[in-house]
């Protein structure tokens, strides 16, 4: 085949068994995943390495994502130069507390060995109970020595930055930032196609064998970002009528928008430079396209191929639809912002990170 169809395209989700993982993925979002086992994570799109996400139907069923990226490139992202599918997605259920830790950038993992890629990410909350919180780096500013005396001493809690969290919370981690997702929370979580991570602190805990599960100090002290910020992302709205529209998030590795249904409608979605990708939330979505339609279920992904650039979606009142993509910021993100007179200042706080901030470059002239 020298083409392929102008439609949305679903995957079969990737079940991780994970210890601090419960069974939000079926009670929240429906997921048919495996009985007596703590499912942590749902890789809903996945285009590199070993365990890569499968088409679930068509004429192109049982195909991995990374085959379909690599023979039909300039159909799927507009001839996008990547050497992998450049996202990978997933959703985190934390029935118990991750472990503290980071991810490296890709300039130390190519230093390492560890391949050319790191890990940014950003998270969704989806849900989140009453109690439930994130740690996103530090209270004040440390140093590695403090640190390193902390660990020693069984005190790194005490400088640990605790954040409360609540539905549809939005937070971005970039590479070098000390985390932890806490017990209570179902995350939609976007990040760069690696699966790179430091362990830091362990809170003591065993695997199912019995032995302690391998740390990282020595190269998460080398790496760790110990500065103080504000990770969580203050959105750009519209309201249009019967339904909102959200950015929430632009990095030059991902980024989200986020519609929200207040009564049933449709509406046109816009294009992007590449792909999209729409994740269904709170209630199913109508997919309309040249040739047909198609249902978006509840925690449900499909990707929107570049070729498929006339896309209606269709949901009821209460519905939230993402849409995802590897965005081109200038065509994307900041043209249409631009063009409805959102200041420079609000628009560049979609990237947060104020240390190496994505979007500053673009109005440094």
């Amino acid at each position: 085949m020298t083409s392929i169809p102008a439609e949305p395209y679903f995957f079969n989700p990737i079940f991780k068994e994970k210890i601090w993982g419960g069974t939000a993925l079926f009670t929240k979002l429906g997921k048919e995943i495996p009985v007596d086992t703590l499912i942590g994570e749902s890789w809903e799109l996945c285009g590199f390495g070993d365990t890569q996400s499968t088409v679930c139907d068509g004429v192109f069923v049982d195909r991995t994502l990374g085959a379909l990226f690599n023979d039909f490139r300039a159909e799927i992202a507009n001839r996008l130069t990547e050497d992998d599918f450049p996202i990978l997605l997933k959703f985190l259920d934390s029935n118990q507390k991750l472990s503290v830790q980071l991810h490296p950038n890709g300039q130390y993992a190519q230093k390492m060995g560890w391949g050319n890629r790191g890990k940014d990410e950003c998270w969704y909350i989806v849900d989140a109970q009453e109690d439930a919180r994130l740690i996103l780096g530090f209270k004040n500013r440390v140093t590695r020595d403090d640190v390193f005396d902390a660990i020693k001493s069984n005190s790194l809690e005490e400088l640990l930055n605790f954040v409360p969290v609540k539905n549809g919370d939005v937070f971005y981690i970039p590479a070098g930032t000390v985390h932890a997702i806490l017990e209570g929370s179902l995350i939609y979580e976007i990040q760069q196609p690696s699966d790179l991570t430091l362990r830091l602190y362990d809170w003591g805990r065993t695997d199912s064998s019995g032995k302690p599960r391998e740390l990282h100090i020595e190269q998460s002290l080398d790496f760790m970002d110990t500065s103080w910020r504000d990770y969580k992302i203050t959105p750009i709205e519209f309201l249009h009528g019967d339904y909102t529209h959200k950015f929430r998030v632009a990095t030059r590795f991902f980024s989200i928008e986020e519609f929200e249904f207040l009564k049933k409608t449709s509406l046109d979605l816009p294009a992007k430079k590449y792909f999209r990708i729409l994740t269904a939330l709170n209630g199913p979505v109508q997919l309309h396209f040249g040739t047909g339609s198609k249902t978006l279920g509840v925690g449900q992904t499909a990707l929107i191929p570049a070729i498929c650039a006339n896309l209606s979606v269709e949901a009821d009142n209460g519905c939230n639809l993402l849409c995802s993509t590897f965005p081109d910021l200038q065509s994307d993100i900041i043209t249409p912002l631009r063009k409805m007179d959102i200041p420079i200042r609000v628009i560049q706080q979609l990237a947060g990170n104020w240390n190496n901030n994505d979007l500053e470059s673009f109005f440094s002239h």
